[in-house]
């Protein structure tokens, strides 16, 4: 069984050298018979060297007014208010009639002042209801001065990422990225994209179709304008505008490794928020299960069957599929296993029943609701202080 693994993280805009990334390989006592016999591979990462903390990028808001307005107007008001011009723009119609409906975007929000805002909207126009939450996206943030250690952070948020929903079955959800304005500067992790990838399993399977993500691109997983979508980057500007091609530098101590999650309306009433009050309220916590949760790989090491030098190479074979695809693509490949041998079974258990031979089980590993992966708990836990402790800042 190998002490420590090694994986060259590469970049696809700059020319400065791949970066290393390192994994030791750790035997599990978990009790549960699935992790018999397995270790898993953990990131030598010092999470102490990062400041991790948790902000709302940007919350949405559509506001139903008693009477109309421009969306102009309404935009002049906030911009009055806040120091921001936000961005406004009416739910339906022709953006010069008069609205009664705004979808309204808030950078960084701090409710008190958004409240502040909406009051003054809502003396001189009126609410047919409370500002309804329409979408929101909220960060974690990994700090740090060293460039080779934000690297190293968005080489493992993007490999122990473990979303909570189906990713692969829509063309458009499947694991990307992309590294510029065009069509053609998007890569797919997964069997370089191949188109009908979720049924085809002997692709799934595969550990050479794959392509790991560079660390200065922006990874995405799940399909943007979707339910869910999460991005993982180096973050190095802000007030960045695309079309007027302006952005600003961070300073050194400010640049860090980035995951983002931008959550549609349904996933937010799932979560019981419907009104931008429900905010206040709101356990922060509670995305870290749904949204923000890592997972560590497991692989057998003690083989009891009749070929273990075979099933040493198997297991090879699915570290290194980590390696390229992370704990999804190592997933979709052992779920895409069991469904090849559940096809397969019936046949071989026919012909080794007509020659009387008596066969076992199948083992568990593998099944449950995360297959072969077990929780990340050192990650898990620093996302779940920082989301903590943006739940007391936003209620401060």
């Amino acid at each position: 069984m190998p002490n420590s693994i090694e994986v060259l993280l590469s970049t696809i805009k700059s020319k400065t050298a791949p970066v290393l990334l390192r994994y030791h390989e750790v035997a599990l006592s978990n009790p549960q018979a699935r992790f018999t016999d397995r270790s898993c591979l953990v990131p030598n990462l010092d999470l102490g060297d990062y400041v991790c903390t948790a902000v709302i990028d940007w919350v949405e808001v559509v506001l139903w007014l008693t009477r109309s307005t421009s969306y102009q107007h309404l935009r002049d008001m906030l911009d009055k208010s806040t120091g921001q011009r936000p961005w406004v723009e009416p739910v339906k119609g022709d953006p010069g009639d008069g609205q009664v409906r705004f979808a309204i975007r808030f950078q960084e929000p701090k409710l008190r002042l958004i409240d502040q805002a909406l009051e003054a909207i809502r003396i001189d126009y009126g609410f047919e209801m409370l500002p309804i939450v329409r979408r929101i996206e909220i960060s974690i943030d990994f700090k740090t001065p060293s460039s080779d250690a934000r690297a190293r952070m968005v080489g493992v948020l993007v490999r122990h990422l473990f979303p909570n929903r189906d990713i692969l079955s829509n063309h458009r959800d499947r694991p990307r990225y992309s590294w510029g304005p065009e069509a053609d500067e998007t890569g797919f992790v997964l069997a370089k994209g191949v188109r009908g990838l979720a049924k085809n399993d002997e692709l799934l399977m595969s550990d050479g179709l794959d392509r790991p993500a560079p660390t200065d691109a922006t990874s995405y997983f799940g399909e943007d304008g979707g339910p869910v979508m999460w991005r993982v980057m180096v973050k190095e500007r802000d007030k960045q505008n695309v079309g007027a091609g302006t952005a600003l530098i961070l300073p050194w101590d400010q640049k860090r490794a980035r995951i983002e999650v931008t959550l549609s309306r349904s996933e937010i009433a799932a979560l019981g928020v419907d009104f931008l009050d429900d905010l206040r309220s709101f356990n922060f916590v509670k995305l870290q299960g749904h949204y923000f949760r890592f997972m560590l790989p497991t692989f057998q090491t003690t083989f009891h069957n009749h070929h273990p030098e075979v099933s040493r190479l198997f297991e090879r074979r699915r570290r290194r599929k980590f390696m390229n695809a992370g704990v999804i693509g190592l997933e979709a490949s052992d779920n895409a296993l069991a469904r090849a041998r559940a096809r397969s079974r019936p046949a071989m258990l026919h012909v080794l029943k007509s020659r009387g031979i008596v066969t076992k089980r199948l083992a568990r590993h593998g099944t449950g609701t995360s297959g072969t992966l077990i929780a990340f708990p050192e990650m898990n836990k620093r996302v779940e202080t920082a989301l903590r402790h943006l739940m007391e800042k936003q209620n401060a």
